[in-house]
Formats: C-alpha cells, structure tokens, sequence
C-alpha cells in the first residue's frame, strides 16, 4: 500500500475595478487536502476543503470504494525537492500596483472607461508520498485584465488588455504597443478586401485543432486533426511550438507534475515544423506506449489526466515592431472572437477589433470585418513570422500570416 497526500494552501487577493476606480477588495485563505491511496491496482481517494487530519482523510478514502480507479503504470519514488518562486507582495503593494496601471492607462488614454479584475495569490504546496516522495513548494503571481469601454459607445466593450507577472511588478513600458494603437481607435480605416498580411497578438483560437491533438486519447483514438502526424513536417519550418512549464517573469513555476515527475522548461511539441511530442501523464503513456512528458496534474478533487501548462509559440528573429514595419499593409488583430474551424481545416472569425498599418504606421480601425484561411496554409506557405517579444505582458508572442479579409 501507497499512501499520497496532497495539501495545496492558498492565499488570494482579488482586486476589482469598475469605471476607472478600485470598487471592491476581498481575501480569502483556503486549504485544499486529498489522499491517494494506491493498493492492489486500486486507487481510494478523498479530498477535504479545510483542515483534516491525515488518518481521517485515509480513512475516507479506503471507504470509498465505488470511487476506487484502475492503475497498471509504475509510481515514481524517492523525489525530494524544495523551492520557493516568484516575489511575496504585502496587500498594501498589490493595491498599489493595481492602482499604478490604472493610472497609467487614464492618463495615456482617457477617452477610455476601465474595468476588471487584478488577482494576487500566493501557493503553498506540499506533496507527500510514502514512496518516498517529498516536493513542498511556494509561489507568487499576479495578474487580470482590463475590458475598455469607449466614453459614449453604445458597446458593452470595446477593447481588452491582459497581463501577468511572477516578479511583483509590470513595466509600463509593455503596454505601448496596444496604447499607440487604440490612439487611433476613432478612426476607422475605408480598407477593401482581399489578402493581408495578419498579425495575432494574443488570441490565437486556429492553433484549436492542433491543440486537441495533442491531447493522447484524442490523437490515439484518430479524431484529432493532426492523428497519425506525429514525427511529420506539418507546419513551416520556422515554426517552433512547445508547452511551457516554468518562466518565472510570467508567473510559471512547474519543476515537477502532480505524479512528482519532472519537467523540463519548455516541451517542443512542433519542433522546425515536425510534430514532435503530445502530453502525457503515466496513465496515458503507459497505455499508449507512449513517451512520458510529465504532464500528469490534477486538482484536489479531481482524478489524474493529461493537461498542458502553457502553449506558446517560441520566440522568431524580429520584433513585433519589425514584423509590422516590413510589410507594405497589415492587421494587427486585438480581438478574433466566436469562429470556428472546418473539419477540412478552414478557418473563419469575425474580428472584434483590429488596426490598420501601413509600413509600420498605424492608420487607424478597421470595419467590421471577416478573416478566413486554412489552418495547414495559415502555418505552411501562408506564413510569415513570428514575434520574438510580447505584445503584452503575457507569455505570448505575436504570429504572422497571410489571410483573406472579407467585409
């Protein structure tokens, strides 16, 4: 018998804004615990929501036998590992920083109304097994979102603006790029249809059919788009796509999964265009035979799967800066939401907001408008390049292709 024990301490700020001001603080303090006993191919599990003592919790976890899991995979053992990550921040200084972005969107762009969430937490986690397992570790991060809201639009949103950090702090000077373009929100670009070159910064919703086939069951079961691809050239070879683990300066800290494997920084998943990897946890790998990436994770009231940390493009060779300023016209696409791609891999989106630059200058918004394109295009011939900065405060960086615009 196995006995696992999962404890998860939280602490979380939540800071609201609602037209331009801080209309709402509140903290809560939650402990999370779970057991996993692991006995005779059986897993018994249980999880508390508040403080339990562990023969309780082993004790409830044993009675729940109709809840008991199959596993036939190896467990890992003898992994001891501490570490401490991101900056600790006093409540007095997450206001503070909240305050200090509010203030510098006013100030850089008043015609704007500001609302939205800032969040501050703090992890204390502690997994211990009798394997011989033992991780404790503690991290940091803050983040939210800004929606605007033009003063007199009749729209409930108009814009939105995301960051993050794991560092305690966010440099102003990350925001210029979406401040330089919403200075030309008022002016909406006559622009005819045709073929651009696009640019996405942030919400890149065509990557959702390669998304999915990273997933195992869905790659191995054959209804994934890119089933059967796997160690193939798919996309074009500038392309280099992974699951980040750990980039403390966005607030990601995953050294080991929730099965105490450990990970590397980044996983390749599309490697100079070749599909190289899909996730895995050791239920998966194992019954796939497949290569074990340490993507085991879990909540504490949830059982083991599967699930990716962060996907993101790895960093081009030119900045966002460059990318718009070699090309003769281009859209730079804030927000693409509610398309949908084909089965044959079509792509189409309503564009929410996107600006218009002529060789690097911004000319103003564009109408309303359509962008359509074929995925294996879109990352194949179509393809232009990707950013090797962030757009935003996020980890994120900018892709760039031809697309068809339609009015």
């Amino acid at each position: 018998m196995i006995e696992e024990y999962k404890k998860l301490k939280t602490k979380n700020l939540t800071i609201n804004i609602q037209a331009d001001a801080i209309n709402e603080i509140r903290e809560k303090m939650l402990e999370k615990n779970s057991a996993r006993i692991f006995n005779d191919g059986k897993i018994f599990s249980a999880n508390f929501l508040g403080k339990i003592e562990r023969e309780e919790l082993k004790t409830r976890a044993l009675q729940n036998q109709y809840g008991a899991l199959d596993y036939d995979y190896d467990l890992n053992s003898n992994v001891t590992h501490k570490e401490d990550f991101g900056k600790r921040l006093e409540d007095t200084q997450v206001v503070a920083l909240t305050k200090k972005l509010v203030d510098h969107f006013k100030k850089e762009l008043p015609d704007f109304i500001y609302s939205g969430k800032f969040d501050y937490e703090e992890n204390d986690s502690d997994l211990e097994v009798s394997s011989g397992i033992d991780l404790k570790v503690t991290n940091s991060h803050a983040g939210g979102y800004f929606v605007l809201k033009r003063k007199g639009s009749p729209n409930i949103m108009d814009s939105m603006v995301a960051f993050g950090t794991g560092t305690g702090d966010i440099d102003l000077n990350s925001f210029n790029h979406f401040i330089d373009l919403h200075k030309k929100f008022d002016t909406v670009v006559d622009m005819e249809a045709g073929k651009y070159p696009v640019i996405f910064v942030s919400e890149k919703d065509f990557l959702a059919k390669f998304r999915q086939s990273c997933s195992p069951d869905q790659y191995h079961q054959g209804s994934a788009f890119y089933s059967g691809k796997l160690g193939e050239k798919i996309f074009h070879e500038d392309i280099n796509f992974n699951d980040v683990r750990c980039d403390e300066k966005h607030g990601l800290f995953a050294k080991y999964d929730h099965e105490a494997q450990a990970v590397e920084k980044e996983l390749p998943l599309i490697k100079n265009g070749v599909f190289t990897n899909i996730i895995y946890d050791k239920k998966t790998a194992k019954k796939y035979d497949g290569k074990l990436t340490g993507n085991g994770k879990r909540d504490f009231n949830t059982a083991m799967k599967p699930m990716a940390y962060t996907f993101d493009f790895a960093p081009g060779k030119k900045s966002y800066s460059e990318l718009v300023s070699s090309q003769d016209k281009c859209i730079v696409i804030i927000m693409a939401g509610g398309g949908d791609t084909t089965s044959s891999g079509d792509y189409s989106s309503p564009v929410q907001l996107g600006f218009f630059l002529e060789n690097g200058e911004i000319k103003g918004r564009t109408p309303e408008i359509t962008i359509t394109g074929n995925i294996n295009k879109m990352m194949g011939e179509d393809f232009i390049a990707i950013s090797n900065d962030e757009f935003f405060p996020l980890r994120s960086h900018s892709f760039m292709c031809h697309m068809n615009i339609l009015k």
